[in-house]
This record gives C-alpha cells, sequence and structure tokens, in this order.
C-alpha cells in the first residue's frame, strides 16, 4: 500500500468516525431506577434526532442531571410542557404540578429506587442529551 493510500484510508476514517460521533454515542447505564426496562449495561443513544425529533412520553432519554454536574441519567418521559404531573404516583396523596414550557418530567420505571423528578423536579429540555436506542452490551 502506497503512503499515499494510507493516507487517505485514515483521512476517511478519521472523517467518518467524526461523522458518527455526532449522530450516536454509546454510553453505560448502571442502577435499579430502570429495571425491569433496562439493566446495567451499554446503550446506543441517538444524539442527532434531539434537533429536530419532537419529544414523547414515553420515550427514554438520558440527561444530565440538573444537581450533580457531568452525571448523565437514564429515565423515561412522563410529562411534557403543559401536562400535568402527579409527583407522588405511588403515594396516598396525589399532588401534580404542571409541567414548565421548556421542561420535561422524567420518571424511573423502578419508581422505589428512581431518583427522578420527584426529586428534581422539571428537567431543562436543553439538559437532554440523547434518546436511548438500542442495548449493545450486557454486564
Amino acid at each position: 500500500m502506497t503512503y499515499v493510500k494510507f493516507a487517505t484510508n485514515v483521512a476517511t476514517l478519521c472523517i467518518g468516525l467524526d461523522f458518527i460521533s455526532n449522530f450516536i454515542n454509546i454510553k453505560f447505564a448502571q442502577g435499579m431506577s430502570m429495571l425491569p426496562t433496562m439493566d446495567s449495561g451499554l446503550y446506543v443513544v441517538d444524539k442527532f434526532s434531539q434537533n429536530w425529533r419532537q419529544w414523547k412520553v414515553g420515550d427514554i432519554i438520558m440527561f444530565e442531571s440538573p444537581i450533580e454536574r457531568g452525571a448523565l441519567l437514564c429515565k423515561r418521559i412522563a410529562a411534557l410542557p403543559g401536562d400535568q404531573a402527579c409527583i407522588n404516583p405511588e403515594g396516598l396523596e396525589d399532588t401534580y404540578c404542571v409541567v414548565p414550557k421548556g421542561s420535561i418530567w422524567v420518571l424511573g420505571d423502578n419508581l422505589a429506587y428512581s431518583r427522578d423528578s420527584r426529586l428534581y423536579g422539571p428537567i431543562p429540555i436543553n439538559l437532554i442529551r440523547g434518546r436511548e436506542l438500542a442495548k449493545t452490551l450486557a454486564l
């Protein structure tokens, strides 16, 4: 292989990896908050569609923790801006709030082990880092 062909292949690979890294990411999810839907493992996260796709109730997303800078959390969207969200879904007394514009309400599937909007309150949409697409590896 000539030097020019080798350099071309390396450049093509770098451009391809850069292109892919702008659209998807692989993240590690750990914990019990999303059981039984998700257990610990590596997940493919779609970073691109958040630029054009509307979020829906039921989407599983990764977002930056509103109280622990840099920590990524994985939860399910339970309410969108303008929706009523139940603050205490398992309690004896239901308390509701309206999700403000520019925010979402998230819950873990395993409510007993989830730190979610019941603790954090509404999550600003700009903290969303992507939507979970697929599991790649169980750990």
